[in-house]
């Protein structure tokens, strides 16, 4: 226990250092890289089996992805950033996310109090939408700067985001009927979007600031549907909002 608690603190702060290494050597990327995301499956792979409980493929896999997914995010937007004070100020957050992140899976795993043995799935879902926030900014700087294929892109996020929620409705809501074809019908209105977003003129973030809204806000309504977190009336409200958003970005969008 005493090792899976050293790890779930000095684990973030070597990932976080490797990423900031991103800015000091813009010319050898994918080293730093490649080293963020060995050490971050590792440890996570570690943390989870140190504690010796029965965890599946599937549940390991949930968990290593929600790390992968916000760590993928944030080195893409990181080498958008131009501006000294932004790049640390995004390497802060990465090691205030990762600590979270680690320390909720320590408490889980290794803590024996009635809250602890609750897995905090909602908690993790802020990880994932913050992670998408980052992929989503990141995939439009790309179509703005870079003018990659829109075809390509939204193919990039369809997979991240149906992988995601498929996994989301397996682990966290244990939905196993129909959780490939659900996940892959909102998968596929979520690409819609993101589409219709593209054709917007607004800065990359902002594109990405619009996609994360819409994601979180039916993240939200799947938690209050499928957990019975809250009230069937509040589900209707969060329903509603995704619809209207989600309307405006279709009416204003430029498609070709």
């Amino acid at each position: 226990m005493l090792l899976a608690r050293i790890l779930s603190i000095v684990a973030p702060f070597f990932i976080s250092l490797v990423m900031a290494l991103l800015g000091w050597s813009p010319a050898n990327v994918f080293y730093p890289i490649g080293l963020s995301f060995a050490l971050l499956l590792f440890t996570l792979w570690l943390l989870l089996k140190l504690s010796r409980q029965a965890i599946g493929a599937r549940e390991m896999f949930f968990y290593l992805f929600k790390g992968f997914l916000y760590l993928a995010g944030a080195i893409l937007f990181f080498l958008f950033l131009e501006t000294v004070l932004f790049k640390i100020a995004l390497v802060g957050l990465t090691l205030a996310v990762l600590l979270f992140y680690y320390n909720q899976l320590f408490n889980h795993f290794y803590k024996h109090s009635w809250l602890a043995a609750q897995p905090q799935f909602f908690s993790f879902n802020y990880l994932e939408v913050l992670g998408i926030f980052f992929i989503a900014s990141s995939l439009a700087g790309i179509r703005d700067f870079l003018d990659w294929p829109v075809w390509l892109l939204i193919l990039i996020l369809f997979f991240l985001v149906f992988i995601a929620d498929l996994f989301n409705r397996l682990v966290a809501f244990g939905q196993i009927k129909l959780a490939v074809v659900d996940a892959a019908i909102s998968s596929l209105i979520l690409t819609e979007i993101f589409w219709a977003i593209l054709g917007n003129s607004f800065v990359y973030y902002i594109k990405g600031l619009l996609f994360a809204s819409v994601y979180l806000m039916l993240t939200v309504a799947a938690n209050l549907y499928y957990k019975k977190l809250q009230p069937a009336s509040i589900f209707k409200v969060y329903l509603t909002a995704v619809l209207i958003i989600g309307g405006i970005i279709l009416l204003t969008a430029r498609w070709f």
